[in-house]
């Protein structure tokens, strides 16, 4: 098959094409997140100004090279576009198998232009491309219009929108493949501004491979490895979820809308993977080419349905005093059937909590919960899924109600550039503080985990070769930048960060990549790979307004937790010093913009 060709969706027209992507721009940004950030880049540059719902503002999808070749950790996609949640770069992934049928319709990208009058759903194979009617899916959850579209199309991938997305719900995602979620930054929106209800993909064609049986090695290699790891174990187990009461332990998982350190132990067992697994565990769902099976399958009363990873538990549980797993089970649930990301939920809902609590919002009939009340969640996602009554405020996001209720309500409002803050805290570990402030999304736990590091993995391949002080401020502004710089290229690859957990390092990534490719990129070459596509995100969003002042936290976080837990009281004080020494390293000017050299020096000009 074309390894590197682009289909374009122009909504407006109903038209269709193709274009072939050179060598150069491969090499340059890989494919994935970093392709998405070229793509996103030529139409913030083609237009000066985006608005996140409107016909200027496309919806991309990618993958990687090694996207669809049966390698380990490789069936993720990503989709980017202008954030209508943050109005700055959104992007967003998902696992299953959607990203590997993208690559056997023999596509490596899906941009979708403008918008259509009528709802539409684009269906996709091998051989043919059809833009279809979606009037009669338009309304319905995410479940319904898989099982609907499935009717017709029985064995193809489907991502789509609910409600939500539809409503233009801010914070809306992408599901697809039952309820694998690219959740954050909005992104369903942008489909549901477009009227596209969803996309349906079945291909048979196969990626080339440059150097097979060096490729076949490489699979080998790093199936082994994954069998070897503990971590990808404790995955197979229990889940994302299984790391809760650890996580508790050491002050991370926020407690009370970040206000305290630690909950009752009891509690928090309630939620935690192992009672899921021993209580209600009914199956595991596995991604393409992935033998860690760390998806949840759950029954809960005559419901079985896709169970909660730990950012949903931890949003809907100790984030809202809840230890209810009945009620965390049906949120995530509805959350998935509406199409809303249960992060940005979660934390929106806690905040509203908070402001009703401090007199900043009215009680009422309509809008009357307190901590711990699980099943009143459930009955607010139903509302801000549609923009019922109440739900229309909500559906904004935190930023959103803060700037429209206009009171003393951004010391405890948890976003970063509008993105909600994910569900680890951090005065448990420095480098949070740093990560969430420098992300190119907003608050996000995946650009920059280096709390892998502080927790005691290494990797001496990027000169990070010992375990860090989790408290070390002086440590984290170098840890921050490489790991970013890691993760980038990374989700270039669109390699599932759970790979790095898994015995597979940087060298056997690379190693599989030349083999697939022909391509004798190394190490180095590949950090630098992703400092590029890192500085250009950020460019982007010095082109859309981005400065210093945007790279901050909320107030709250400068406080120690009450009571500390496993913070031990630390708070992320040498947050300044860190930030300014983080814009040395990058290379940045002091207002927070990327350097004109810079730019030059990644050949970004």
């Amino acid at each position: 098959m074309d390894y590197w060709k682009v289909l374009i969706v122009d909504l407006n027209s109903m038209n269709t094409r193709e274009i072939m992507l050179d060598n150069v721009i491969i090499r340059s940004y890989v494919g994935g997140s970093g392709l998405n950030a070229k793509f996103v880049y030529d139409y913030v540059r083609k237009y000066s100004v985006i608005h996140p719902l409107s016909d200027e503002n496309p919806l991309i999808f990618s993958v990687g090279p090694l996207t669809g070749t049966g390698f380990p950790f490789t069936s993720r996609y990503y989709v980017a576009g202008i954030s209508p949640l943050t109005n700055v770069y959104g992007q967003a992934s998902s696992g299953g198998r959607f990203g590997p049928e993208l690559r056997r319709c023999g596509y490596y990208s899906i941009i979708v232009e403008g918008s259509s009058e009528k709802p539409v759903y684009i269906k996709i194979d091998s051989n043919n491309i059809e833009i279809n009617s979606a009037t009669h899916l338009w309304g319905k959850g995410v479940y319904a219009t898989q099982e609907e579209l499935r009717k017709e199309f029985p064995s193809y991938s489907i991502a789509c929108i609910g409600p939500a997305g539809e409503h233009l719900v801010r914070y809306a995602a992408i599901i697809n493949d039952e309820g694998r979620a690219a959740g954050r930054t909005g992104l369903g929106a942008v489909m549901g501004y477009k009227k596209l209800k969803a996309i349906c993909l079945k291909g048979w064609l196969r990626p080339n491979i440059a150097r097979r049986e060096e490729f076949l090695n490489t699979i080998r290699e790093a199936r082994e490895a994954v069998k070897q790891a503990p971590a990808a174990k404790v995955l197979h187990e229990y889940g994302t979820s299984g790391m809760l009461e650890s996580l508790h332990e050491l002050g991370d998982v926020p407690i009370k809308n970040f206000l305290m350190g630690e909950w009752d132990r009891e509690k928090m067992r309630k939620l935690s993977g192992v009672t899921i697994a021993k209580t209600i565990l009914s199956g595991r769902y596995y991604c393409e080419a992935c033998s860690v099976g760390c998806g949840r399958i759950v029954r809960v009363n005559n419901l079985r349905v896709d169970g909660p990873e730990y950012e949903t538990v931890a949003a809907f549980g100790p984030l809202l005093l809840n230890d209810d797993l009945e009620s965390v089970v049906y949120a995530n649930h509805l959350c998935n059937d509406y199409g809303l990301d249960t992060i940005s939920t979660g934390v929106t809902i806690a905040f509203v909590i908070e402001c009703l609590e401090k007199g900043l919002l009215p009680r009422s009939s309509e809008l009357n919960i307190s901590w711990g009340d699980g099943y009143k969640v459930i009955e607010l996602i139903k509302k801000i899924a549609v923009r019922n009554g109440v739900g229309d405020l909500l559906a904004e996001g935190v930023r959103g109600i803060c700037n429209k209720i206009g009171k003393d309500c951004e010391s405890f409002a948890m976003h970063v550039k509008g993105l909600e803050m994910p569900m680890h805290d951090p005065r448990a570990f420095k480098s949070w503080a740093l990560g969430y402030a420098t992300s190119n999304r907003g608050a996000c736990h995946t650009y920059s985990p280096v709390y892998y590091i502080e927790k005691g993995l290494t990797f001496p391949e990027i000169g990070l070769k010992e375990p860090l002080d989790r408290f070390d401020a002086k440590t984290k502004p170098k840890a921050v930048k490489l790991i970013q710089d890691m993760s980038e290229f990374l989700d270039s690859m669109v390699m599932c960060r759970f790979c790095l957990y898994s015995g597979i390092n940087l060298s056997l990534i690379l190693k599989a990549l030349n083999a697939v490719t022909g391509w004798n990129i190394n190490v180095e070459e590949s950090i630098l790979i992703g400092e590029r596509i890192f500085n250009l995100k950020r460019y982007i969003n010095n082109l859309l307004g981005v400065r210093r002042e945007h790279d901050k936290l909320p107030q709250r976080i400068f406080k120690p937790s009450e009571p500390p837990g496993g913070t031990l009281g630390n708070t992320p004080k040498e947050f300044e010093e860190m930030l300014a020494e983080y814009y040395r390293l990058r290379g940045w000017n002091t207002d927070g913009t990327v350097s004109e050299e810079k730019l030059k020096e990644l050949k970004i000009l």
